[in-house]
């Protein structure tokens, strides 16, 4: 009885023992997978960050490739405002190519100052001598030392005269017509400015096109509103470095005059003066 005893004992042992191995087994197989996922879990934080650390760099390359440049206008402007503190200057070059090789200078003599805008071969230092050779397609000037009289000549604002003949140009714009001399010419006046479109019938010219298209870009770009008046004097016929248009009013006590051989470049410049 006592030898079955010991080997139930021992049976029994045998067992606890067993069990007590597969326990520790299962846990360290346990403890061996957590161990595992905390690795990679790490792991994968490492690799989000370096992805995003990546990302915030190609991100901000990018940014820094695609920041614009200042424009030549405007680092002319800066040179400008130097010698010009109190003048109002245009923030757009007007042109639709070009704009790289903007060279600007100026002159000022017995309260006139005048800068000229050209397009040379290669972009010149600010009022650099040389630029005297290029051609201008626009001139700004700024007179500050007129009076009253000296003022109303060099803006000749035109008040519509009714007696002469009327010629539709859009459905908002009524002009009167002159003719004589080989010369026509289309006037009409909006509020404080006054227009004038000036064809040479000798050179087979018409005003009515350019009239239309005068008409849109004043309709289109906001312009200036004059002390007293403002005028625009507009030739039919446009050649690069005429400077046949015309356009002058009064501001802040100063008559400003721009000069331009191209409508389109005239009216964005006027637009952007400030």
């Amino acid at each position: 009885m006592k030898k079955k005893y010991s080997v139930a004992a021992l049976a029994i042992a045998t067992a606890l023992f067993t069990v007590a191995c597969q326990n520790n087994a299962s846990s360290n197989t346990s403890t061996s997978s957590q161990s595992s996922k905390r690795s990679q879990v790490k792991k994968n934080k490492v690799a989000t960050k370096s992805t995003e650390k990546t990302n915030n760099e190609s991100e901000s390359n990018h940014s820094q490739s695609q920041a614009p440049q200042t424009s030549r206008l405007l680092q002319m402007n800066r040179q400008l405002k130097k010698v010009f503190p109190e003048m109002i200057l245009p923030q757009s070059d007007g042109l639709t190519s070009g704009s790289d090789k903007l060279n600007v200078r100026y002159t000022k003599a017995n309260g006139e100052n005048d800068i000229y805008y050209s397009v040379g071969k290669t972009a010149l230092k600010f009022n650099n001598p040389a630029i005297k050779k290029e051609r201008p397609f626009a001139v700004l000037s700024e007179e500050n030392n007129l009076n009253d009289s000296q003022t109303a000549d060099v803006i000749n604002f035109q008040a519509d005269d009714k007696s002469l003949p009327q010629v539709k140009v859009t459905d908002d714009v009524v002009a009167t017509q002159q003719s004589g001399a080989g010369q026509t010419y289309l006037s009409w006046t909006q509020g404080k400015w006054s227009f004038s479109i000036h064809a040479s019938t000798v050179a087979d010219q018409e005003p009515l096109t350019t009239a239309k298209k005068v008409a849109a870009l004043a309709k289109k770009y906001k312009l200036p509103e004059p002390q007293t008046h403002g005028s625009m004097r507009i030739q039919v016929a446009e050649s690069y470095g005429s400077l046949g248009n015309v356009i002058s009013w009064k501001q802040n006590n100063r008559v400003y005059q721009i000069r331009a051989h191209s409508l389109d470049t005239a009216f964005k410049m006027i637009a952007s003066m400030k």
